[in-house]
């Protein structure tokens, strides 16, 4: 498996008054936290009114497209990748108060993408090209207010590396490095880089990271993915494979974790190629999330509630892509079926593609879509 930038297509920038756009955060409920509680001479809600609000961010100066890969706890920050006009890639932090700051980039380096935050949003993760390394290369970064992007030091004798993931309190870093196959890590500032090791046996054992648990304590991804399949690592314990949906699946990884890692979500494949979304705790063990359309051709799954309760992510479906929303009371659906169905929320000319983050209390999504002039933008849900 070769170690990659996650890919945008792309939103126009879009000016917005930072003045305008705090009242409008404000008046739909993202500055009070509460979704819209009103005061005692407040006009009582109207039955049909919309239970969710929907927030285009635009893009940064310079830049013509965003999406939104990670979201704060309270909603109010998001991490994601910006490009410009010529297709360069430039990680960045949104927050309600201050807009958008561009991450910048390594030394040497012409590209940065952000993957995810730490819940005050105060720490970004991802992955940027540089060349003040013994080679030129990708590697994984972690960046700060205070210290700017620093470089995540690579496993040894490794030449690309990439940040999936970080803690809540933005001390441990996951990722994936790319030596004599794939190999997981885990960093700490104290410890450095970790190998997790390799799994699967042979010229094929490898290992992934795609997430981690809000308190460091559970890393999800992979082995091999055809011969080991999805994996846990729990800090200080052995490696758990939870393995595939089914036998003879060619693929499977875990790419979302609950607050404390006891629910993890991700995708397995089967041999014909079909996709199929999967949740696992250790009551039911692994288990597949139906109700997909049978046409659909691709699913990802990107990020889980602090309780697991609800994921989001995405699948293509007639060469389209749709950000989806799953929970046991409602099943599976497109994130777009339940804010317009469920929501009574209008999305003029808008395609949601991917849903990418979600806060803690599942009240928050962030992801990307296609806005109306055609190109894509990042952009937050709340719902009320």
């Amino acid at each position: 498996m070769n170690i990659a930038h996650s890919r945008t297509r792309g939103p126009r920038r879009r000016a917005v008054s930072l003045v305008l756009l705090s009242a409008a955060l404000v008046s739909i409920g993202f500055m009070s936290g509460c979704g819209g509680g009103g005061s005692a001479g407040d006009e009582p809600a109207r039955p049909d009114a919309p239970t969710a609000s929907f927030l285009p961010l635009g893009a940064p100066a310079g830049h013509v497209t965003s999406e939104a890969t990670a979201i704060s706890a309270d909603g109010l920050a998001v991490a994601g990748t910006a490009k410009d006009a010529t297709g360069r890639e430039q990680a960045f932090r949104w927050t309600v108060g201050a807009g958008f700051t561009a991450l910048g980039f390594l030394p040497g380096g012409t590209r940065s993408t952000g993957a995810d935050m730490s819940s005050d949003g105060s720490v970004v993760v991802g992955s940027a090209d540089t060349s003040a390394m013994p080679t030129s290369s990708l590697t994984a970064f972690r960046w700060t207010a205070t210290g700017g992007m620093q470089r995540v030091a690579p496993l040894p004798s490794t030449v690309l590396c990439n940040g999936t993931a970080v803690s809540g309190d933005g001390q441990v870093v996951v990722g994936t490095c790319l030596g004599t196959n794939n190999t997981a890590f885990r960093w700490t500032e104290a410890t450095g880089p970790v190998s997790l090791g390799q799994f699967g046996g042979g010229l094929s054992a490898a290992s992934t990271a795609s997430a981690i648990s809000s308190d460091g304590q559970v890393i999800g991804g992979a082995g091999s993915p055809v011969l080991r399949g999805a994996m846990l690592w729990p800090f200080g314990q052995p490696p758990v494979t939870l393995g595939h949906l089914a036998t003879g699946d060619t693929f499977a990884s875990v790419s979302a974790l609950s607050a404390d890692g006891g629910v993890a979500a991700g995708v397995s494949i089967g041999s014909t190629g079909a996709a199929r979304m999967f949740r696992w705790t250790v009551a039911s063990g692994v288990t597949a999330i139906t109700g997909a359309p049978s046409d659909v051709t691709a699913m990802n799954v990107r990020a889980l509630s602090a309780s697991g309760a609800v994921l989001v992510g995405g699948w293509t479906r007639g060469g389209v892509e749709s950000a989806v929303i799953w929970d046991q009371a409602r099943g599976l659906r497109t994130l777009a079926q339940a804010l317009t169905d469920e929501r009574r929320l209008t999305l003029s000319g808008w395609t949601l593609q991917r849903a990418n983050a979600i806060s803690p209390d599942g009240r928050a999504i962030a992801g990307t879509g296609i806005n109306p002039q055609g190109v894509a933008e990042g952009w937050i849900v709340r719902l009320n």
